[in-house]
Order: C-alpha cells, then structure tokens, then sequence
C-alpha cells in the first residue's frame, strides 16, 4: 500500500476492500504507476537503504517453542536466496550490512523467546530486532507428551527481513557494533511526581515553543491516566498552565460501529486502534500544535461514547499532555505521524499478569458482571490490545514505572486460573463438527502492492494445501471426499478482517465441507520509507496472511 500527502492537494481517491481508502495524485493516477522517488533511497529505523526485503512463516507444532517458530520463520525467509551483488551494493560488503528483523508472533510467549538463537540464523551483517503482535496460535490437533506439549497449541511466526546499509550515527539507530540489537528503549526507572515534573522543566528549557508537548502512554490498566492527571495537577501547584487531552475521546461513536463492515467484530473490540478515528485524533492535534489552541473530545463512560468540545486548549497553556493506549504506534498509519507532534514520549510501564487483574477488577466493577465473565471479555479484547502496546515501549524516551508516590494497588480479589492451552492436556484434539481430524496444513501469504486482504488470505490458503497430495483420503474416509469436512481459519490483522471475501476463498477448497472463520493475527509490516520528488513521504506496506487448515471426517450426529 502507498499513502501518500500530495502537497498540490490533487487527490484521487482509490478505493481498495471494503471501506478502505488511499489518495494519490491526478498525475500518478493518470498514469497508472506508482509514485517516482527521488534521489533518497528507501530506509527503515536504523537503515538508511534498504536493498532488499524477503518474508518467511514458521511453525511448531509441539512443545510450544516460540524460539523454534521464530528461527525457522527467519530460515523461510532467507535460506532460498544467495546476494552475489553485495560487494557492489554495500561499498563495506558483509562487514557494512544491516538486517531489520520484524518478527509477527503471539507476544503471550514473547518472555520465552531466545532471540540469540534467532540471530545465529543470520551468518552475516548486523542484526535489529523488532517484534509485533501477531502470527497465530492455533491448534496442532494432537498433544503428544513425549514432544513437551503442555497443550495442542501450534505457534506461527511471521518474519519480515529487510537488508541494507545503516543509518549515519547521527539518526536513530537502535544500537551499535555487531552482533544482535534488540530495539528495548531506555531502561524502565521509578520516579516521584517531582521527578516527572523536573523533566518537564528540562523539556520546556530545550524547546524554543510556547507549549510543550508531552504523550503519557500505556497499556491498559497501567495507571497512564491516573499519571497524567497528577502531573497537571503537580504542574498547577508549581503555576505551570497545563491540560490534558484524552485519546479516548476519539472512539468512533457506537453508531459509527453500527455501520462497519462487520459491526459485531467492531463492537466486541472496541478499544482496539482500529476502533479509534485516528484520522481525526491526528488532523486535530497537528492543528491545536501549529495554532497553541484548540478544542477535543473525551469519553463519557456513563453514556459509553465521545462527548464533543469537552477539552480546551487555550493560547495561553504551558505543557499540553496527550495521554492514550496508541501514541507511540510508529509503525500503523495513521497513528505514526503522531511521533512528530511531540517534545517527549513517556511510557508507563507494567506486566501483564498484574494489568490483567487490574483491568478485570475495574471492568467488572463497571459492568457489574461477575468476575469469571469479564476475565473472559478482557481475554478477548483488553489483552491483545495489551501487547500490542507493550511492544510500542521501545519509541518512548523514559519508560516510567508508576511513581514512588502513586498508591499501591491493593491484594487483588481474584485469582484467575492458568491461561488455556497451559495446564497438560494430552490426546487428540476433538474438533467442533469432525468425527476426527486426519491432518493440518498451515501456510502464509502476502499482498504488498494494495494491501488486498482477500488477496493475502488466498496466497496463504493455496501455500498450505498446494503442495500436499492425499491419496490415503478413500482409506481414512468411508464416502471419500463427500465424508471430507476443511476447517480453514484465515489470520490477518485485526483491521483487515472485515475485507476478507470469504467467497473467493472458496474455489480454491474444491472437495469436501468447507467452514471458513477469520481472526485476529498475520502481520503488518513496514516495509520502508521513501522521500518522493517535491518532498512527499511514501509508505511501503507489507500485509500478510496465515492460514490454517485441517482437514477431517465429517460428523453428522
């Protein structure tokens, strides 16, 4: 996908899915190409060329092991290639090599990840690890306690690499020397409000503006709010005119969701960025910080919508505070162009089995429901959401642990049980409508011109089956395939869910039953940055899809 700003303001709007929309310009419409770039080469954080980019897929199926998904995800993408132009296109060869390692896993098992055995997959270069919700966990059909299976769960890993040169120390870069970089970030620290209200001083010192701008970000139940509303409070004490402007007031309305492709999805996740007019959230604060004053949104829990105009900015605020789940989302559009509207990024941070009990503490309280139910509700929704943020920490400039002076939480209540999949179960898995699941077949896909979800699901469909032949199938079936029932379960990002044509899924399962489901998985990847002529920005992205397929003899009782 290319989204594009045309500083002409010729626009031609080209739709793509269902819903989705990018701009480009009269002149590349017409001419039916992609933008031109200019002298500039595509880069990525921490490359300043990229040379090239190659994507793989890798599972496990017993035992768990994230870390064996992962490297054979990175073996995927590069053991088919040979590079015998390295030397002329990195003056240094090897020794001047950068890799960007994106990994898209189920963060969940990102603790148990050894990301030193990821990096011997790569015999050369520097390597840069970044990692993403995302791949898929899906079940293997049989746990087998002589492999390590605590569960049937099978692990899927997507990897994105992009080879190149690096940045000039002078940009950002996510480390030095060789061997392998982990994008971490600075190191977490505990502070007192005083601290924090130090560091806004020091932040105003630097800044030749009126106001400065600082994101308060964090996952939820991690206390960002409750940190941000002290800050201003600490701020007023000192006679520092401040405010703080709530992401949450930017929900889309629920009848907005009643609108989505698919409201029911849009409703059971809605916290999820995608649930968010993060359009609107970035145009209003780009034009409060270019005129020092403005008016915003918030969220009005009573009536469970934004209510309007319920925040002032007015000419005369010192330090404006933006606090939210997704400002330091660097790598979904639009959500990244907020990183340029603020001096400073603050990341509270928290783990996630305490936010957890927090947030099914609080939901349950709000929606008086009974605790079981709502842990269920905050596993679905809160806890992806979670990760996702979590993973974000490594763009902040402090990462904070909640303040010395913030009030301990007390004992919680609830003690929930282990999370599925974790406690030994052992045996073949009984699958919903099968008498028995005779095999599994997993594979991935990608669309990176149109971000084409339907496009991705199918390469991912026809990578798991179009290398498998069954000719056992009248032996293990008494009817043959009239007895075959394929449970396809497609993986894509959240957002793209609702463009996924199931009926061009179809065809290409010719034989049996056919169930099809969608959820949350894949990847999305930034595949690079470019700087167009007349000064624009182009944004590469790289979609990607997994399927997992099995296949069964159907049960009619």
């Amino acid at each position: 996908m290319l989204l594009r700003k045309n500083k002409e303001g010729h626009k031609i709007e080209r739709k793509w899915g269902k819903g989705h929309r990018t701009s480009l310009d009269a002149e590349t419409a017409a001419a039916g190409t992609l933008p031109i770039a200019s002298s500039k080469s595509t880069r990525l954080p921490g490359m300043d060329r990229v040379l090239f980019i190659e994507t793989g897929f890798g599972a496990d199926q017993h035992g768990q092991n994230i870390t064996k998904a992962a490297v054979r995800a990175c073996r995927n993408a590069i053991e088919f290639n040979s590079i015998p132009s390295i030397a002329a296109l990195l003056p240094g060869g090897y020794a001047d090599m950068v890799l960007r390692v994106s990994l898209s896993l189920p963060l969940r098992y990102a603790g148990k990840l050894d990301l030193e055995q990821v990096r011997k997959v790569f015999p050369y270069g520097r390597v840069i690890f970044n990692l993403q919700e995302g791949g898929c966990r899906l079940s293997s059909g049989i746990a087998l306690e002589k492999m390590g299976d605590v569960g049937d769960d099978m692990l899927m890993v997507a990897a994105h690499v992009a080879v190149g040169s690096a940045a000039p120390e002078s940009e950002d870069d996510a480390g030095g020397g060789g061997g392998g970089v982990v994008e971490t970030g600075p190191e977490p620290e505990t502070h007192s409000y005083a601290e924090l209200v130090e560091y806004v001083r020091e932040a105003r010192a630097k800044s030749c503006a009126k106001q400065v701008w600082i994101a308060v970000v964090g996952a939820p139940g991690s206390g960002k709010s409750t940190v941000a509303q002290r800050l201003l409070s600490k701020l007023t004490e000192e006679g520092v005119k401040s405010v703080v402007v709530p992401m949450d007031g930017y929900h889309y309305y629920r009848k907005e969701l009643d609108l989505m492709p698919n409201p029911t999805l849009f409703h059971a996740r809605r916290g999820a960025h995608w649930t968010f007019n993060a359009s609107k959230l970035v145009d209003d604060l780009a034009r409060a910080k270019e005129k020092g004053e403005g008016v915003f949104p918030a969220f009005d829990h009573a009536d469970a919508d934004p209510s309007e105009r319920a925040v002032t900015l007015s000419p005369d605020v010192q330090v404006v505070v933006v606090e939210g789940l997704y400002l330091a989302l660097r790598e979904v559009e639009p959500w990244r162009q907020l990183q340029r509207l603020f001096d400073e990024t603050w990341f509270v941070e928290g783990e996630e089995q305490v936010l957890r009990e927090r947030v099914i503490r609080r939901n349950a309280e709000a929606w008086q429901l009974p605790l079981p139910a709502t842990a269920a509700r905050v596993d679905a929704n809160d806890i992806p959401n979670m990760r996702l943020v979590q993973a974000c920490a490594v763009f902040a400039d402090r990462r904070l642990r909640l303040p010395s002076d913030f009030p301990e939480d007390a004992q919680p209540e609830y003690t929930p049980a282990a999370e599925a999949g974790l406690s030994p179960v052992h045996g073949v898995t009984k699958m919903k409508g099968m008498k028995q699941a005779l095999f599994i077949e997993a594979g991935f896909g990608a669309d990176q011109v149109g971000l084409d979800a339907t496009k991705a699901a199918a390469r991912a469909c026809r990578n798991a089956i179009e290398f498998n032949s069954i000719p056992a199938i009248r032996e293990l079936m008494a009817e043959g395939y009239s007895d075959m029932l394929i449970r396809v379960t497609v993986c894509v990002p959240g957002q793209f869910i609702a463009q996924v044509d199931p009926e061009a899924l179809r065809p290409l399962f010719p034989y049996g039953s056919l169930q099809l489901s969608l959820q949350e998985g894949g990847a999305l990847f930034l595949s690079g940055q470019r700087t167009l002529h007349g000064g624009s920005e182009a944004l590469d992205w790289m979609l990607v899809a997994i399927a997992h397929v099995v296949v069964g003899v159907k049960d009619d009782t």
